[in-house]
C-alpha cells in the first residue's frame, strides 16, 4: 500500500483544494476550512500514484543536494573556518535570496524557485561574516536565556514562563494572560530580553492574580475533539459526545450525537449552520426592538472578537458564539446592532446596550470569564 499520510491546513480564502510535497517529501493538503476529511482522503486516494512520483523526485533531489551541500560545508571549513551547513526554504513569491539565523545558530536560505543552488552557494559563501556574527549573537542570547533560567529555578516564586511576541508597530510592552492561564509579553522588536525580563519580574502580583482568575477556566474547558465520552459546550449546555451510526447530529437529553463517519470539520460545518440559524433568528429580534437595520450579518472565524460592525454596518459574528447561552447570544447581538448608531464604546453607546439589556455588564463579563471558547475548537 502507498503511503499517504498527510496534514491539512485549511482556509477561508481557498476555494478549492490543492496538494504541496515539500522538499522532504512531505504532504501538504491546502483545503477549504469547511471541506469535509472525507472529501480530503478521496482527493488524496484518486492522486496517490502521482503523490508517490513526487516523493520519489523529491527523494532523488534531496539526495543530490545533501551530497553537493556537503562537499561545499567541506570546503568551507578548509578555507575560512566556518561551518555553512544551511537549508533551503524556496518560494514563487519570492524575488531575491535571504538569510536567516534561528535561535539555535541554524542557517535557512528563502530562496526563489529558479535560484540555481550553484548561486545560492556563492551567496553564503559572500554572507559568512553575517553569518558568523548572526550565530554568536543567537548563542549569546542562548547563554543569557540559560543563566536567566538557572537564576529563576533558585527563587520559585520568579519562575514564569511566558511567551514573547515582538511587533514593529509596537511601541509600549504589554503583558496579557490567555485563556489558558499562559503569559504571552507584546514588546516592540528593538526591547533586550533583559529588559522583558525586569518587566516579568515587576509585574509579578498582577501575573499571580491572573493566573488565578484563569485557572478555573482553563481546567473547565478542554479542547473540542468531537470523540466519544468528551464534552461539548453547546448553547451554554454541557452535552457528553456519543459516536452511533447516525446520519446527522441529534441532541437527546444530556447527549450529543455525533455520526461516527463525521471529522472534526464535519462537526464545525454543522456547528456552523447552528450558528447561522441562531444568530439569524436573535437579529432578526433585536433590529425590530431597536429600529436598526445592518446592511449585512455574516460568521466570521476570528478569535479575538466576539463581534464586530464595520463603519458600513456589516457585521460579522464568530461562530463559536454558538457555545454560548442564549442571553449571552443577545448581548454580543445588541452591542454590535448599537454601533450602527454609535461608531465607538462612548456614553450614548452603553446607554443604547443598557436601554434593551439593563444587566449587559453580567453577561459581558460571562464573555471575559470564558473567553477560552475562542481557543477550544
Amino acid at each position: 500500500m502507498l503511503d499517504v499520510s498527510y496534514q491539512i491546513v485549511r482556509s477561508d480564502r481557498r476555494k478549492r483544494v490543492s496538494l504541496e510535497i515539500d522538499s522532504d517529501g512531505r504532504l501538504t493538503v491546502h483545503a477549504p476550512l469547511f471541506t469535509p476529511e472525507s472529501e480530503i482522503a478521496e482527493i488524496v486516494r484518486k492522486e496517490r500514484f502521482r503523490i508517490a512520483a513526487a516523493r520519489m523526485r523529491m527523494a532523488v533531489k534531496k539526495a543530490g543536494a545533501v551530497k553537493e551541500n556537503g562537499v561545499r560545508a567541506e570546503e568551507s571549513e578548509t578555507d575560512s573556518g566556518q561551518e555553512t551547513a544551511y537549508r533551503i526554504v524556496r518560494s514563487a513569491r519570492r524575488k531575491h535570496a535571504q538569510l536567516s539565523v534561528d535561535s539555535d545558530g541554524k542557517l535557512t536560505v528563502n530562496a526563489p524557485f529558479s535560484m540555481p543552488e550553484s548561486k545560492i552557494a556563492e551567496f553564503v559563501k559572500r554572507e559568512r561574516d553575517w553569518i558568523k556574527a548572526a550565530r554568536e549573537r543567537a548563542a549569546a542570547r542562548r547563554k543569557e536565556a540559560a543563566a536567566k533560567s538557572s537564576e529563576s529555578q533558585t527563587d520559585s516564586a520568579q519562575n514564569v514562563p511566558y511567551r514573547i511576541e515582538r511587533s514593529a508597530r509596537r511601541i509600549h510592552a504589554a503583558l496579557v494572560m490567555d485563556s489558558g492561564g499562559q503569559l504571552i509579553v507584546r514588546v516592540p522588536m528593538s526591547m533586550p530580553d533583559s529588559k522583558i525580563a525586569e518587566l516579568v519580574k515587576e509585574k509579578q502580583a498582577w501575573i499571580n492574580a491572573a493566573q488565578k482568575r484563569a485557572e478555573p477556566y482553563a481546567r473547565k474547558y478542554q479542547r473540542v475533539t468531537a470523540e466519544a465520552g468528551s464534552r461539548m459546550l453547546y448553547l451554554g449546555r454541557l452535552y457528553t459526545i456519543s459516536r452511533p451510526d447516525a446520519e446527522t447530529v441529534q441532541i437527546s437529553g444530556d447527549t450529543m450525537i455525533v455520526p461516527k463517519f463525521y471529522g472534526i470539520a464535519d462537526f464545525i460545518i454543522w456547528l456552523r449552520r447552528q450558528a447561522v440559524r441562531v444568530l439569524s433568528e436573535r437579529v432578526i429580534i433585536y433590529e425590530n426592538k431597536m429600529k436598526v437595520r445592518p446592511a449585512s450579518v455574516k460568521l466570521s472565524d476570528a478569535r479575538s472578537r466576539w463581534g464586530v460592525c464595520s463603519s458600513r454596518n456589516n457585521i460579522r459574528f464568530v461562530w463559536r458564539l454558538v457555545m454560548c447561552p442564549l442571553e449571552v447570544i443577545d448581548y454580543v447581538v445588541v452591542h454590535e446592532l448599537s454601533h450602527i448608531n454609535h461608531k465607538n464604546h462612548g456614553k450614548k453607546f452603553w446607554a443604547s446596550v443598557a436601554s434593551v439589556l439593563p444587566d449587559y455588564k453580567r453577561r459581558r463579563q460571562w464573555l471575559k470569564d470564558n473567553r477560552r471558547l475562542m481557543d477550544i475548537i
